[in-house]
C-alpha cells in the first residue's frame, strides 16, 4: 500500500519558489554561455581581422620593395651602360698601363651580360668592344687566341662560378713592353662548379655526391694571382694576356689535408693555377 505525505501550503510555496529559482538560474546559465560563445567568436573575429590586415600590410610592404629594387636595378643597369660605354671608347695608341687598368676595370666581376651600349646602328657589347679596341686579332691568352676566345674564356668562367670579383691590386713594370699585374680573384662555389669544374666528386643522384663535394659547396674561395700583359708599342695593342692564381692554399684550408686537395684536383678542369685544362 503506498502513503502518500500530504503538502502543507507552506511546502507547495516553497516548492513553487525552488522552481521558479530553477528557471531563473537555466535562463541566467544560458544567457551567460551565449554571451561567453558571442565573445569568443567577436574575438576570434578581431584575430582574423588583424591577420588580414597583417598579411595586406605585409604584401603592400614587400610589393614596395619589389618595385624600388626593381626600378634601383634599373638605374644601376643604366649608369653602368653609360660608364661602360665611355669606357668602350679607349684610343688604340693609348699606354699599357692605361690599357691593363681598364682591363681589370672591364672584368672585375666578369663576364657581363647586359653590358651593352647602343648605338645609331646596334646595340655593340662593350666588354668585347673594349678588347677589339685594345688587343691585337690574334691575341694569346690562356684559353687560345683571338678576342672572341678571350670573352668566350670569361664567359665560361662567370657561368663555371658565381659571384665572381677579379681584383687589380698592384701594377708593376716588367719589362719595357709587358707589365706585371698582381690579383685577387673571388668566387662562390656552386652546383654548377662541383657539375662543371669538379665532375668526378660528384654523382647523377645528389644524395651520392661526396663527401669533398659537400664540403667545398658554397665555400668563398679567394686566390692570390698574377696577370702578365705584352704590348705591342707599334700598333698599341695587347698582343698577350697570362694569368695564374694560387687555388691550392683556399683549397686545401677548406678540405684540411693535401691527400683530398689532390683528389680534388685530380680530373678537375682548372688546375692548381686555376687554368682552365
Amino acid at each position: 500500500m503506498d502513503f502518500q505525505i500530504p503538502l502543507s501550503y507552506h511546502s507547495i510555496r516553497l516548492l513553487g519558489k525552488f522552481g521558479d529559482n530553477r528557471r531563473e538560474f537555466d535562463g541566467n546559465c544560458a544567457s551567460g554561455i551565449e554571451i561567453t560563445i558571442g565573445e569568443k567568436n567577436r574575438r576570434r573575429e578581431l584575430r582574423r581581422k588583424r591577420q588580414i590586415r597583417y598579411r595586406r600590410k605585409k604584401d603592400d610592404v614587400a610589393a614596395f620593395l619589389d618595385q624600388i629594387t626593381n626600378r634601383l636595378q634599373l638605374e644601376i643597369e643604366e649608369l653602368q651602360q653609360r660608364h661602360h660605354s665611355i669606357l668602350s671608347g679607349v684610343p688604340v695608341k693609348e699606354t699599357l698601363w692605361y690599357v691593363a687598368v681598364q682591363y681589370f676595370h672591364q672584368f672585375r666581376y666578369g663576364y657581363q651580360q647586359s653590358a651593352t651600349a647602343t648605338t645609331g646602328l646596334a646595340p655593340l657589347h662593350v666588354q668585347l668592344e673594349f678588347l677589339r679596341a685594345t688587343m691585337a686579332l690574334n691575341v694569346t691568352h690562356d684559353s687560345g687566341h683571338g678576342v672572341e676566345a678571350l670573352l668566350a674564356h670569361w664567359k665560361t668562367f662567370s657561368l663555371w662560378f658565381k659571384h665572381i670579383e677579379y681584383r687589380l691590386t698592384s701594377l708593376e713594370v716588367d719589362t719595357e713592353n709587358s707589365i706585371h699585374a698582381n690579383t685577387e680573384t673571388s668566387f662562390t662555389i656552386t652546383e654548377t662548379t662541383l657539375t662543371k669544374v669538379f665532375p668526378h666528386l660528384c654523382e647523377n643522384d645528389k644524395s651520392q655526391r661526396s663527401p669533398l663535394a659537400n664540403k667545398l659547396l658554397g665555400q668563398r674561395i679567394v686566390m692570390k694571382g698574377s696577370t702578365r700583359l705584352d704590348w705591342d708599342s707599334v700598333f698599341g695593342r695587347v698582343t698577350s694576356i697570362s694569368a695564374e692564381s694560387d687555388m691550392m692554399a683556399p683549397i686545401l684550408s677548406v678540405v684540411d689535408n693535401l691527400e683530398d686537395v689532390c683528389v680534388v684536383f685530380n680530373r678537375s678542369r682548372v688546375g692548381l693555377d686555376f687554368r682552365f685544362r
